[in-house]
Parts: structure tokens; C-alpha cells; sequence
């Protein structure tokens, strides 16, 4: 029994022994009052107390405080309380099922509580559950402050953070599940320039199918998705269905300049397909100059939406954002804003938006698709209704923009909808977590409607209009 388990167990003695102090009347149910959200924290802690010196071993004590701690709504005293106990009662069980509950903590003072004991017992299995803890992101704390570096400093001396980090990725074995292997892969991203990540992953070895597909990305088509969705998006298409795509593909990136791969990603491969060699033949200033001359000729609404504080004043203006555009970004916002022009395909997207105007329970949707060179407006069932404000794509619409141009939806509650062009912060956070094209479409009058392209990074470009 190390020093901190030692001080839990007498904690119960310590209760009867204050000077002065009467004991409490002993309760009928003492787990019914520590788990009794209702209860005073006296209360609480004297049940605890007592469960613990009268039934320490008692299962439903034990199920008690596994509640105490993965449940919500507990204090961090009564979280620390049963962690301890819980260590005491069967260290390898505790530690044993960290890796698939650790996720549900938020209190930095939990967290840090089992942090303490992973050091102090030297949990070197515990590791991988600080990676996959560090990967998520923490409001108000940059990633080199955060508390997981002290623990995987600790419990690996001898090797810096990253070193650790990247050995969770590329060295998976039979401990190391898919998931902690994607998590420490976006880490490791965070933390390191990317001519850094390059040299990391061409030295990996060939041992793992994550490993085997970033590095066929990178290699044949220069992209390095770096995070799950861009993962799981890479590894999509390297399964036999996308065959012939990423055949093409691959061809296509062959044939670009350095300027026209720099900042390449897997959302511009559809569009670098149908370009025409008039387009392939642009530079980037080139494209610069084409965008911006459309965009200022074209009637724009550049206010956000006013529900969304963060996005009301939003820049929407072309020359805010083309410093930060790649050639692929302006090559793909040339050939989407053609396509939404097409007659065909705002035919469809009238008729979809008049649809969403009736239906109150949700947005409407789709994915701006390409067949046989030609695009088409296709709208998808959300993958449930919430509410007129919300469009939730299903599983099978994000797959189905692996291969497209675009995902869309609409803000068209009714046809004077001006105030409301434009993304909200929930399509932000989507864009950045599903790094593809969007487009928003809002209804002006009822026969224009805004065109709002943005993308990670938080970028929003307004494209205009399109006429019924």
C-alpha cells in the first residue's frame, strides 16, 4: 500500500477522532445517501465513510463507486474519494478499464488526480490513455501546457513527448487499439511543422495498415490528411470500390507544378479531375485575379447569421481571404461557382430550397455531385430532424462527398432570409472537422439565392448570387 492509499484507508478513522467533534448518527443505506445527488456534502462524505468501514468489500459499494466516478453530476471530492478506493479494492481492474472510460472525465482535477497516481505507481501501460487523452482538444490550455506531457515525461524517461507520441502511432502492437493509433497520429500533427511529419512517417516502418495508407497519400498524392475524418476519408479511398479514382487521381497530381500541389488535400481531387487544361494551365495569380474580378461583379450579402454571434461579422470578401488560398482552394472555387450557375443545377436547388421552406423540422442538404464530368444536385435525407435550424448529415452523404465537389445545405425559413446568409458557427465546426467544400444557399427573395462557399480554416467566401 503506497502512501496515498494508506491515507485514504485511515481517512475513516479520522472522522470519530477529531477533538471535539461528535460522530454522526450511522445511516440505514449509507451508499443510497453518497450517491444521493440531493444530499448535503456532510452527508455524503459520512456515508461514504462509513460504507467504507462497514462493507468495504460489498459489491454494491464497489458498483457505488464506479458511479461516483464515470457518472455525472458528482463532486471532485466524492470523484477522488472513489478512485482511491477503487485503486485499493483492485489496482489492475482500475487500470484495466481507463482506456475505454478516461474519455468520459472532464474535471481537470479528476483527470489529474489519476494523472498523480500513474505517476506514482508508474503505470507505464498508461501511456497510451494520457496520448489519447492529450488528442483532445481543451478549451483555455495550449497543447504545451497540458497536464498529459508531465505523465508521459514521467512514465517514459528518456524520450521528449513527441518521440513518445509518434512510437503510440507507428509502433502499434497488440495493446494499442485503431483509435489511440489515429489519436496519437492527429496529436503528433498538432505539435510538429509538417516537413517534420514528412521525415517521421518516411522513416516509420511498413507495419501497420494506418502507417501503409498515409504514406501512400503522401507519396502518390501528396496529401496528409491529419485528422480521424481525413483518415478514415484517405482509407476509404484506398479500398477497392475507389479503385479507378484513385487511379486517376494519382495521374492527375502527377501531372501538377510544385505551386499547384502546395497545400493539396484529399477534398480537391474530385474537382482537379474535370478541370479543363485551360484551368490546369492558370497559376495561382492567375486564379487570383479570375476570382476576384467575378466576386466584385456580382451582387453580394456579406453579413452573417445574426443567430450566431461569432459569425455575424464574419468576413465574406474574396481579398480577406486569398492570401490564405492554395491554387486548388481557387481552382475549386472557380469550377463550383460554374457549377452552381448551370441551369440544371439551380433548377434542382430551387426546388430543394422551395421543399425546405415548407418543412420545418429541418434544413435540407446534399452533395454537389460530378457524373461523367457534368454536376448534379443531389438532396440527402438528414440522418435525423431537429429542428428548421439544423441540417445533420447522414453517414451515407459524408461518404458520398468523398468523390464530389461539395456538401451544401440551406437557410431558407422563409424567402426574406438576407440576414441569415452565410454559415453558422455549428457549419464552422463541421467544416473543420469534415475538411471538404461547403456551400450554404439562402433564399434573398424567391427567386435569388446567396451562395456562400467556406471551408476549414474558418474561411467564408461569398459567391453571389443564383436566379431561379
Amino acid at each position: 500500500m503506497n502512501l496515498r492509499q494508506f491515507a485514504a484507508a485511515s481517512m475513516v478513522l479520522l472522522v470519530y477522532a477529531i477533538g471535539g467533534c461528535a460522530p454522526q448518527q450511522a445511516y440505514r443505506d449509507p451508499i443510497g445517501v453518497m450517491l444521493d445527488r440531493q444530499a448535503g456534502l456532510s452527508r455524503r462524505r459520512f456515508a461514504m465513510e462509513q460504507a467504507r468501514s462497514q462493507m468495504p468489500r460489498d459489491p454494491r459499494r464497489i458498483k457505488a463507486l464506479q458511479d461516483l466516478l464515470w457518472k455525472p453530476k458528482y463532486p471532485v471530492f466524492q470523484r477522488q474519494h472513489a478512485i482511491d478506493e477503487l485503486i485499493i479494492y483492485d489496482e489492475r481492474a482500475f487500470r484495466d478499464s481507463l482506456p475505454r472510460r478516461f474519455g468520459l472525465l472532464r474535471n481537470w482535477d479528476t483527470i489529474n488526480h489519476i494523472f498523480d497516481h500513474a505517476v506514482e505507481c508508474n503505470w507505464t501501460d498508461f501511456t497510451v490513455v494520457a496520448v489519447d487523452n492529450y488528442a483532445r482538444r481543451a478549451h483555455g490550455i495550449g497543447d504545451l501546457e497540458r497536464p498529459e506531457r508531465r505523465v508521459i515525461e514521467k512514465l517514459n524517461p528518456g524520450k521528449t513527448v513527441e518521440q513518445v507520441i509518434f512510437e503510440v502511432f507507428a509502433n502499434a502492437d497488440d495493446r494499442k487499439t485503431y483509435k489511440q493509433q489515429v489519436a496519437a497520429w492527429e496529436l503528433i500533427c498538432r505539435l510538429q511543422r509538417s516537413d517534420v511529419l514528412i521525415d517521421l512517417l518516411d522513416a516509420a516502418a511498413n507495419t501497420t495498415p494506418l502507417v501503409i495508407d498515409l504514406k501512400a497519400g503522401a507519396e502518390q498524392l501528396h496529401v496528409l490528411p491529419r485528422n480521424r475524418e481525413g483518415v478514415l476519408w484517405l482509407q476509404a479511398l484506398r479500398q477497392s470500390p475507389y479503385e479507378a479514382f484513385w487511379k486517376s487521381a494519382v495521374e492527375m497530381v502527377g501531372r501538377l507544378n510544385v505551386e499547384q500541389k502546395t497545400g493539396l488535400q484529399l477534398r480537391h481531387l474530385p474537382i482537379l479531375l474535370i478541370l479543363e487544361p485551360s484551368d490546369i494551365e492558370k497559376s495561382r495569380s492567375d486564379l487570383v485575379r479570375q476570382v476576384d474580378v467575378w466576386t466584385h461583379a456580382t451582387r453580394r450579402y456579406l453579413t452573417g447569421p445574426t443567430y450566431d454571434g461569432p459569425m455575424r461579422d464574419w468576413p465574406q470578401e474574396f481579398d480577406k481571404w486569398s492570401g490564405q488560398l492554395c491554387w486548388a482552394d481557387l481552382a475549386s472555387i472557380n469550377v463550383i461557382r460554374r457549377a452552381v450557375q448551370d441551369r440544371v443545377v439551380a433548377a434542382a436547388l430551387f426546388a430543394h430550397a422551395d421543399r425546405d421552406l415548407q418543412d420545418v423540422s429541418t434544413e435540407y442538404g446534399g452533395v454537389l455531385k460530378i457524373t461523367d464530368g457534368r454536376f448534379t444536385a443531389e438532396r440527402y435525407e438528414p440522418r435525423f430532424r431537429d429542428h428548421d435550424l439544423k441540417f445533420i448529415a447522414s453517414d451515407k452523404m459524408i461518404t458520398d462527398m468523398y468523390t464530389n465537389a461539395a456538401h451544401y445545405h440551406f437557410h431558407a425559413q422563409r424567402y426574406k432570409n438576407a440576414r441569415y446568409a452565410g454559415p453558422g458557427e455549428g457549419d464552422i465546426r463541421l467544416a473543420e472537422r469534415i475538411q471538404a467544400n461547403y456551400l450554404v444557399f439562402t433564399f434573398i427573395d424567391r427567386d435569388h439565392l446567396n451562395v456562400d462557399y467556406y471551408q476549414h480554416g474558418r474561411i467564408v467566401i461569398d459567391l453571389g448570387t443564383i436566379v431561379r
